[in-house]
């Protein structure tokens, strides 16, 4: 099995088999794809296939669900909590961040929990505090961000 990922304005089209055309994937669909496709580590979801084309990414699916939708005892959360860190010490290994680590964005596959949702990925040799003014998904997760992250406003 296999979760397809597309482009939230063709969300509707693709589910119901509507077919849809753009001239160019949108931007963050290109980001995704040449950030994800190089990645292979086992805490971290693995993209299947790419058709950046039509802006359809096929990951691994993820048969646990997502971490927030786990009941964990002590002994799983710490489990959780390492592979999650093995899975960004490979990410920033190969010279990029998450940027939008939160438990619906780490799921279970097999058994074993990976870091997903890619599409915040950036190359630490950007070197750019986040944006938290126009980035949607670090909006919602402001508070949780490192304050050395975080847009200076003074």
């Amino acid at each position: 099995m296999v979760a397809v990922k597309v482009p939230a304005q063709f969300r509707r089209d693709f589910e119901e088999g509507r077919p849809y055309r753009f001239t160019q994937a949108p931007e963050a669909v290109q980001r995704e794809v040449e950030a994800a496709k190089s990645l292979s580590h086992r805490n971290v979801l693995r993209l299947v296939e790419a058709l950046p084309g039509y802006g359809v990414l096929i990951y691994e699916w993820g048969d646990g669900g997502s971490l927030k939708a786990q009941r964990l005892s002590g002994g799983d959360v710490l489990k959780a909590f390492v592979q999650v860190a093995w899975g960004l010490r490979y990410l920033h290994s190969r010279g990029v961040v998450h940027g939008d680590l939160k438990p619906e964005n780490v799921v279970v596959a097999k058994g074993v929990y990976r870091v997903a949702d890619l599409a915040s990925l950036r190359r630490l040799s950007e070197n750019k505090p986040i944006d938290t003014a126009s980035a949607q998904p670090m909006r919602e997760a402001a508070a949780l961000i490192a304050p050395e992250q975080q847009r200076r406003t003074e």
